[in-house]
């Protein structure tokens, strides 16, 4: 981000621009880019994922019970959508969706279970076969999300409930979601909201989860990396200026977006968080004489 730099060394007063950095994962620093309505393809959006080169976005569909498959011609950015194909999917609440790195493999979470799907060719959802139905060892109403460590070995579910809760399971078996074990879960009854989204950094030190009841995404610290009880909450961002009600939060691997989709506005929002790192500063200097002083007027300054 450009900002206007100021410096007083010895009398003499310094002007700038130079960078000021963001840090990546931070929501306080996140910035609106698109909002992009989907409503042609299904009224309630809900599950989402981009895969890791950010030139597909994948989106569940409550009303039609479809995955889709979008192509972006710019990486990253989903004002360059571009419809590809789409899939039945014969849920009826297909809220939460999750893609192996690979693109061999999704997840969908529809309420009641989990869904495995193998795909014969890499992030080509129309070469998707059912392999596997799994439902929770602990589960609770309205399984929302669902997410996944990097290797495969740890599985966390979010439930729409009225407090939030985040529940985590060891795979025995990376990616196979019949060999998970319930191992511990995280609950927030201080919160007003219920959680239908769930993502994690990829070294498992803060996770987020989208506050549908109050248009919030919400972010935390774990002091022990991917366990669920170590989580606090330590921030907290409104998208309800473009999503009332949000359901799904994706972020890309380094922390520097996030995407949030939803049924309010029946769309797909991109955020920016600034990722710039702080640039040699070209400054003019002048001296201060006298009773002479600097003031901001109008959104200029003045030498008086």
């Amino acid at each position: 981000m450009n900002k206007l730099i100021i410096f007083l060394i010895c009398g003499i007063l310094f002007l700038g621009a130079g960078f000021i950095s963001a840090t990546a994962w931070n929501l306080s620093d996140a910035t609106f880019e698109n909002d992009i309505s989907f409503s042609a393809y299904d009224g309630h959006p809900a599950g989402m994922s981009l895969n890791p080169d950010g030139t597909k976005l994948y989106l569940t569909g409550f009303d039609n019970e479809m995955l889709f498959e979008f192509d972006l011609s710019i990486p990253g950015n989903i004002s360059s959508f571009t419809y590809l194909r789409n899939v039945s999917l014969g849920e009826t609440y297909p809220a939460g969706l999750f893609f192996k790195p690979d693109g061999t493999k999704f997840y969908i979470a529809n309420s009641k279970d989990i869904k495995e799907y193998n795909l014969s060719d890499a992030w080509n959802i129309s070469s998707a076969i059912l392999f596997q139905t799994k439902i929770p060892t602990i589960k609770r109403t309205n399984l929302e999300s669902i997410f996944f460590k990097p290797d495969g070995t740890k599985m966390y579910t979010a439930f729409r409930q009225n407090e939030q809760l985040i529940n985590e399971y060891d795979l025995s078996d990376a990616w196979n979601i019949s060999s998970e074990t319930f191992l511990r879960n995280y609950t927030n009854s201080d919160s007003s909201g219920v959680d239908t989204g769930i993502s994690f950094s990829p070294d498992g030190t803060k996770m987020f989860t989208v506050e549908t009841a109050n248009d919030k995404i919400i972010g935390y610290t774990l002091s022990n990396a991917w366990n669920v009880s170590s989580a606090t909450n330590i921030s907290s961002f409104c998208v309800g200026d473009y999503e009332t009600t949000p359901q799904d939060i994706f972020f890309k691997t380094d922390g520097s977006k996030f995407y949030v989709s939803g049924y309010g506005s029946d769309s797909v929002v991109e955020y920016t968080i600034s990722s710039e790192e702080p640039a040699e500063t070209n400054t003019s200097p002048f001296q201060l004489k006298g009773d002479s002083h600097l003031i901001l007027k109008g959104g200029h300054f003045i030498l008086k």
